[in-house]
């Protein structure tokens, strides 16, 4: 499973868009290129309020705008009002499902950039969200470093709506 996970990462080194800096600088860089705008805003969307927590937590010490939803339909409420750049979409939520919440973001005029997190080590599900729309995924636990590095990537290829 780590290397068919790592055969996906590896998509954005063919395409030429790994980071050139440093993981660690990927947020303050992020957060620097929002400039008159504000900070870069992400909604952590995950059932386990540790993880959540923990995510928003490290995101704002990073020099985000971090808010956590504890499953899709609370995500999706708070969509108009704090208008993230980024989601983090936990896959297994109760009630409406990951999968499902991301059909939904998707479907909404305004694009915003969905990374898929997971506890679930499944490599078909990785690629089905990344086939609906999904520009990444991060498994559980995660990884800090490649968290950023993720983020990083996704800043370069644009994936940032600064409106």
């Amino acid at each position: 499973l780590f290397w068919e996970m790592l055969i996906l990462r590896a998509r954005h080194v063919e395409a030429g868009v790994m980071p050139s800096r440093a993981p660690g600088a990927a947020a303050s860089d992020a957060t620097n290129r929002a400039g008159s705008q504000g900070r870069r805003r992400i909604l952590v969307v995950d059932d386990e309020h540790e993880v959540r927590d923990m995510l928003v937590e490290y995101l704002e010490g990073r020099g985000f705008e971090a808010r956590g939803a504890s499953d899709g339909q609370e995500a999706l409420h708070l969509l108009p009002d704090f208008r993230p750049h980024v989601i983090l979409l936990d896959i297994a939520l109760p009630g409406l499902s990951g999968m499902e919440t991301l059909r939904r973001i998707k479907a909404l005029p305004r694009e915003v950039c969905v990374v898929m997190i997971s506890g679930i080590a499944d490599v078909d599900i990785a690629r089905q969200t990344l086939a609906m729309g999904a520009a990444d995924y991060v498994p559980k636990p995660v990884d800090f470093m490649y968290l950023d590095s993720v983020l990083e990537v996704h800043t370069l290829m644009g994936q940032f709506d600064p409106k």
